[in-house]
């Protein structure tokens, strides 16, 4: 979810929902591109669990990135799907050959990432991670 504070997000989803404790965190990520130009993207970020289900939340610190584009055209909410992949090339082959291009990818420590413009067709972003 794309969040204005990830802090204030967090405690209520915590209070309210009871989803969480929420670890929050401002990665430092490297090799971000966004849409095929190198960026910078600096988030504060905040992950809880809801049962079997992570959590994401994302404020925005500096840099354009898909998630600004988000914010702009329909406001704060839920941005993605996260799906785990131990082979970021060969899931980048198989969305491709599917029509579907990398719009924003990175890495941070522990994590490598693409992101694929699905949101047309499928009316959400999807995020293929490997750990």
């Amino acid at each position: 979810m794309v969040v204005s504070d990830v802090e204030k997000t967090a405690r209520k989803l915590e209070k309210l929902i009871g989803i969480g404790p929420f670890k929050i965190f401002e990665p430092e990520f490297r090799d971000v591109t966004f849409r095929g130009k190198p960026a910078t993207l600096k988030i504060r970020g905040a992950i809880g669990r809801a049962g079997p289900i992570e959590i994401h939340l994302i404020q925005v610190l500096s840099g354009e990135n898909i998630f600004q584009e988000f914010v702009r055209r329909k406001g704060y909410g839920v941005h993605h799907l996260a799906i785990r992949t131990d082979s970021l090339e060969r899931t980048r082959t198989d969305m491709e050959a599917k029509g579907f291009k990398v719009i924003q990818s990175g890495k941070r420590p522990g994590a490598e990432w693409l992101y694929f413009d699905t949101e047309e067709q499928m009316d959400i972003v999807f995020e293929y991670v490997k750990t």
